[in-house]
């Protein structure tokens, strides 16, 4: 008897271990499940839009490296505590706590002093308090960037500024089959004295 009782004891003692460690896997599985789905703001639009392929009705909390996709309706996303972007309809990007990559279509930033958006080979940055800044997805590789409110800044992959822009004035870009960035300006020079804002720029963003 005394045998048996201390065999059940053992047994006992490694049914528990047992659940101890699968209650410890479970917590570090959910542990990293949070820590890849942290939470960085809000969506929201006058009609529906698509979080990670799944739709959703005027408003959706966003994660961090969440996919946003426009329906018939731009999306506004708020980060805290001072980002605010445009998400133009039909547009699609991935979005992080401190940049946004453009996947396709256009977007705009609105306010934001270190936050970055990223399309093709290209990031682009607000220059100045009350700068705002309107970047798409062009055909051919090409970039489109156009400056609102105050001066915006273009970097390559490597970090290297290839473009200051001035406020209502536009430009674009593409990377070329060398690491120079090519720049159409219709007209102007490497400085980035490009031409004013092209109206449908302007209107569509209002």
């Amino acid at each position: 008897m005394r045998a048996c009782a201390g065999l059940c004891c053992n047994r006992g003692v490694g049914v528990t271990v047992t659940r101890t460690g699968i209650f410890i896997l479970l917590a570090a599985v959910g542990g990293s499940l949070q820590a890849d789905q942290r939470y960085i703001g809000t969506a929201n639009a006058g009609g529906s839009f698509w979080v990670e392929s799944a739709g959703v009705s005027t408003h959706a909390t966003i994660f961090s490296g969440g996919t946003v996709e426009a329906g018939q309706t731009p999306v506004k996303l708020q980060i805290p505590p001072d980002v605010r972007i445009l998400l133009d309809v039909g547009s699609r990007a991935q979005v992080w706590g401190d940049r946004l990559t453009l996947e396709k279509g256009r977007v705009q930033l609105d306010s934001g002093k270190d936050y970055r958006i990223e399309s093709r080979t290209m990031r682009v940055t607000l220059g100045a308090a009350g700068a705002r800044v309107v970047v798409a997805n062009g055909g051919s590789g090409m970039v489109e960037v156009a400056a609102l409110g105050g001066p915006i800044r273009v970097a390559n992959a490597d970090g290297v500024v290839v473009a200051n822009v001035a406020a209502g004035r536009s430009v674009d870009l593409r990377l070329g089959a060398s690491t120079c960035c090519a720049m159409k300006y219709r007209g102007s020079r490497w400085n980035c004295a490009a031409p004013r804002l092209r109206s449908r720029w302007a209107s569509a963003w209002r």
